[in-house]
């Protein structure tokens, strides 16, 4: 160093030099976190949730039953910010950037001792959840997504697997995933710490929920939050039980399977938290904002969702043809723009599978051709028959859907599916996020056809 270089410096007057490793970023932002946020992650008692879908109604499960047995919870989300059941904040991300989380864990410590969040596999690769130690951890499922991120989907799979290095000393991560479970012994070793748990099954005495789980077929519209019918689920896998009757009477929410998977997490996440069982947890649950939100006039159904990926449009698809078994399908979806676009025809074929009808429109096309997203989700759609109508405006489309609910025979059955977008209020293209809510558009629709006073 010269001279002149030299006499630029502020002398440091003794204070103390951190020396840092090019490779120790996690570890900097850590230590520069404890001076400006002290109350940090050793002061919360903290539960984490990763996997490609369920990781949202698996958390708002899980605060709901920690609410009800007395916790002050902070929940962190892709719905955003709840403090203690109510909604503080909106962050824009699944999992917020490591030093925005920090900042929230020191602001809210005075109100709430118990955090649930999301994990996704961007926070895991990234370090956003560097420090945190989780006294309770699950991952619901995997399958193809964020590739456009990761590369392939074996790295997916190893930012998903950095969990394990969450977890706090002699805690398990739990699953419902046997291939999950499966695959992290083999990569990982046979002593990983993963335990697989069973979801509760169906009643064994029901083969329907009863009618008093859901409003009476009326010229009105009612907006409930299940589907009204479902079939008996096969025999318990070893180690499951059955779902208590009056669980299914009173949250039909839980006749779907994927959602009895995500309950049974919520639950085993809870009693490690607790300390012990609770009672009767699914009391305290409560409908998971944009995911099977329903809206039922007469013979018509129509389901508001999220799934956004191959697996969780054929979850979902396979739980309304379970639960609808006379009903005919018309799904709407679209793909996002500026992601991975391997898994755009997958979720067109899973689409063409499930449905009896399919209208392809467009879904946060970001800065991409909305017709190039649709090009390439019909790639997988050569077996649909009928071929897809294609209408990229995402509220015209769905006008169209009211309007062939509407001219089809009235002693039809029908289910509507709007997938894709969920509790989002806008779309997101060419750098701007418009005002949007699919909820709006089916109230809209609901109104201009005269189906109830909604």
């Amino acid at each position: 160093m010269s001279q002149t270089e030299s006499s630029q410096l502020e002398p440091l007057g003794g204070r103390p030099i951190f020396v840092t490793a090019p490779d120790a970023w996690g570890e900097t932002l850590e230590r520069l976190c404890d001076h400006f946020y002290p109350t940090g992650p050793a002061q919360w008692q903290i539960a984490g949730v990763t996997g490609t879908n369920g990781k949202t109604t698996t958390i708002k499960y899980l605060e709901s039953i920690l609410l009800a047995a007395g916790r002050k919870v902070l929940s962190i989300g892709t719905l955003g910010l709840s403090l203690n059941g109510q909604p503080l904040a909106e962050t824009g991300f699944t999992s917020p950037p490591y030093i925005e989380l920090r900042r929230i864990l020191s602001d809210c410590r005075a109100e709430a001792d118990t955090l649930v969040m999301e994990v996704s596999s961007h926070a895991l690769h990234q370090g956003r959840v560097q420090g945190l130690r989780f006294a309770a951890a699950a991952w619901t499922n995997f399958s193809q997504d964020h590739l456009d991120y990761h590369g392939d989907e074996a790295s997916y799979f190893a930012a998903k697997a950095m969990i394990l290095d969450q977890l706090a000393e002699g805690v398990p991560l739990l699953t419902t995933s046997a291939e999950v479970e499966r695959r992290l012994r083999v990569e990982h070793g046979p002593d990983t710490p993963v335990i697989q748990i069973e979801a509760p099954v169906l009643p064994a005495e029901t083969s329907r929920i009863s009618s008093a789980a859901v409003p009476e077929a009326k010229p009105s519209v009612e907006h409930i939050d299940a589907a009204p019918t479902i079939d008996a689920a096969p025999m318990p896998a070893r180690g499951s039980t059955p779902l208590p009757a009056e669980a299914l009477q009173a949250r039909p929410f839980l006749a779907l399977r994927y959602n009895r998977a995500n309950y049974a997490l919520a639950c085993a996440l809870a009693t490690r938290l607790l300390g012990s069982e609770p009672e009767a947890p699914w009391r305290a649950l409560q409908p998971v904002a944009g995911r099977f939100d329903c809206f039922v006039h007469r013979q018509r159904t129509i389901v508001i969702d999220f799934a956004h990926t191959p697996d969780a449009l054929e979850n979902i698809l396979g739980a309304i043809r379970e639960a609808f078994p006379q009903a005919k399908i018309l799904t709407l979806f679209g793909c996002g723009g500026d992601r991975d676009r391997g898994k755009r025809p997958l979720m067109g074929a899973a689409v063409c599978r499930g449905s009896d009808q399919v209208i392809l429109t467009s879904d946060n096309p970001r800065f991409e051709d909305p017709q190039r997203i649709a090009n390439d989700s019909l790639q997988g759609m050569t077996q649909c028959d009928p071929a897809p109508t294609v209408i990229l405006d995402r509220a015209a489309a769905i006008a169209r859907l009211f309007d062939r609910l509407a001219d089809s025979s009235a002693d039809e059955s029908w289910v509507a599916l709007i997938a894709g977008k969920g509790h989002e209020s806008y779309i997101d293209q060419n750098g701007v996020k418009r005002p949007y809510s699919d909820r709006a558009q089916v109230l809209q629709n609901l109104r201009r056809l005269g189906w109830g006073d909604t």
